[in-house]
């Protein structure tokens, strides 16, 4: 594909999210681990492979995500991190109830 692109006079490519996101993502928007590559788009050595093709044709990348985007999974695991107030602010933002101190 690089090739090809090149031959179109197109200097870069666009990429959605390639980060670990919730299992059947659509989009990729909803990260579970901004570390990984998510493993349904290919694994370290398929993305490697990317990279140096893309070089290869003087490409460059452009990675579409947005770093505050996480899924509710994240949320859930980063859970026993916080203070009380944190974490009651926390669970307000992810629709659940608060019960009264």
């Amino acid at each position: 594909m690089a090739p090809f692109l090149q031959a179109l006079g197109i200097s870069h490519a666009y990429l959605s999210p390639y980060f670990k996101a919730r299992a059947g993502s659509t989009h990729g928007y909803d990260i579970f681990d901004h570390r990984q590559l998510n493993p349904e788009l290919g694994d370290d050595a398929a993305f490697r492979q990317l990279c140096e093709a893309l070089k290869k044709h003087a490409l460059y990348q452009i990675l579409d995500f947005v770093p505050n985007h996480m899924g509710v999974e994240s949320l859930e695991s980063l859970r026993g991190s916080f203070s009380m107030e944190e974490s009651a602010r926390l669970a307000i933002h992810m629709g659940e109830a608060v019960p009264p101190r």
